[in-house]
């Protein structure tokens, strides 16, 4: 069947002489205020609809039983409704009005529609967006649909639909589609280039062959109106042509041809424009990562990893053995008496420092919970030798009665003899206790 339609009623070359042929098709005088409908859909013209029915209402259309006025224009493949057409331009007064678009298939049965309450202080256009996820939907008395959801007519933009944020809210859908938050809604139009000559795009499915196109036969075939009455189609086959043949030679999937399918795609894939199920990539709430089909979702930035979706702090531990990895972890503690410095590595108690059984940096010995200089290391003073043990000469030595291995260990050139350190005979004591042999007469060991 051909859609035909003469050019004035689709589009009249002004606003003026088409509200005086409204005024004259309504009853109506002439109004000094106008209102412009234009309507947004991601359905096909000229394939998934054929025509627009706009009726305009002063009282909400579950009461009305009479349109005040009602403009019939058809939809062409050649009409942009992506970017939005104008399909009815209507003289009014000022006053609350209703407005209802249907969108009509060839034999004037309802694709998808919607409702919209308008408020008329001075003239204005008015843009009516209508979404795939609408189509054949009937809503209850009083709703009408927005974003696949039924809503009150009154509602506007967003708030009619929580169907999107964001344009990752919205399902992917085939190849050929790109997607966009539209008012809420989820919007689904053509990718340019993404369907071969003689196909068109349906986003659910994939690109189809266009089996809307004139036949053999000539443009009018003489047929009467089709049931519905929408101007520009009549009910007749397809003219002289010959019968569909179907067509799924190398094909698994999409169009066969006749309006029918060469078959459907498993989860995860879609079908591509030679007709063949590829993988679809899905990055929904996704900033990094696998993107299902062997792609990405992005890539983190330095200091970060991918978790799998999202970035997250990368943890960093090469060469370091303690202190903070980066990330708000740790790459390990030291022991008791070692500290961890700023590079990350565990170093040993100097002098003075708390400490524990081998935390102390050699030569110190932890000694009384404090690394300090042993016996016969240089020192500066008695403070650095270890506790019980002095200074002479610069070097860290045993004094007179505590415990010694060796000679030289013992300060003053006293004698270590049986494990202390004694005075020897003949030189200075101040007790027996302080002689390795004999007695202390006269301040001498004798």
């Amino acid at each position: 069947m051909i859609l035909r339609m003469a050019v004035h009623a689709r589009r009249v070359g002004g606003a003026a002489s088409l509200l005086a042929a409204a005024a004259l098709a309504t009853g109506c005088p002439a109004a000094q205020l106008g209102l412009n409908l234009d309507v947004k859909t991601d359905l096909v013209p000229g394939t998934e609809f054929g025509a627009v029915r706009t009726e305009l209402f002063q009282e909400s259309p579950v009461a009305a039983s009479t349109a005040t006025g009602r403009r019939d224009v058809p939809a062409l493949r050649t009409d942009d409704f992506v970017m939005g057409q104008r399909v009815a331009e209507f003289p009014v007064a000022t006053g609350a009005y209703w407005a209802r678009i249907r969108l009509l298939a060839s034999d004037g049965s309802t694709v998808a529609e919607r409702i919209v309450s308008v408020r008329i202080t001075a003239s204005q256009s008015v843009t009516v967006v209508i979404t795939r996820s609408c189509a054949n939907l009937t809503c209850p008395a009083g709703q009408t649909c927005v974003g696949g959801a039924c809503v009150d007519p009154g509602c506007t933009g967003a708030a009619c639909s929580p169907e999107c944020t964001a344009v990752t809210d919205c399902a992917a859908m085939a190849i050929c589609a790109t997607a966009q938050c539209l008012d809420g809604t989820c919007f689904y139009a053509s990718r340019p280039g993404g369907c071969a000559a003689g196909e068109w795009c349906n986003p659910a499915v994939g690109c189809m062959r266009d089996t809307t196109a004139p036949d053999a036969g000539p443009s009018t075939d003489g047929g009467r109106m089709d049931g519905g009455g929408v101007v520009g189609m009549d009910a007749g086959p397809r003219d002289a042509g010959p019968g569909c043949v179907r067509d799924c030679g190398g094909r698994t999937c999409g169009d066969d041809g006749c309006g029918g399918s060469c078959g459907s795609c498993g989860a995860g894939t879609s079908c591509d424009g030679s007709g063949h199920c590829v993988c679809s990539p899905d990055c929904g709430g996704r900033s990094c990562g696998d993107d299902g089909c062997g792609g990405s979702c992005g890539s983190c930035g330095a200091g970060t990893t991918c978790d799998g979706s999202s970035c997250v702090c990368a943890p960093n531990c090469s060469g370091r053995s303690c202190g903070s990895d980066g990330c708000s972890g740790d790459c390990g503690t030291c022991g008791a008496g070692f500290t961890c410095d700023g590079s990350g590595v565990c170093q040993c108690g100097g002098l003075g420092a708390g400490c524990a059984a081998g935390s102390c940096c050699a030569p110190l010995a932890c000694t009384g919970g404090a690394c300090c200089r042993p016996v016969g290391e240089t020192c500066g003073g008695a403070s650095e030798c270890c506790p019980g043990r002095a200074c002479q000469l610069g070097v860290c030595c045993v004094v007179l009665g505590d415990g010694c291995s060796s000679d030289p260990q013992c300060c003053n050139g006293h004698n270590c003899l049986s494990g202390r350190c004694c005075v020897s005979v003949g030189m200075g004591c101040s007790s027996g206790a302080q002689c390795c042999t004999g007695v202390c007469t006269t301040g001498t060991c004798r």
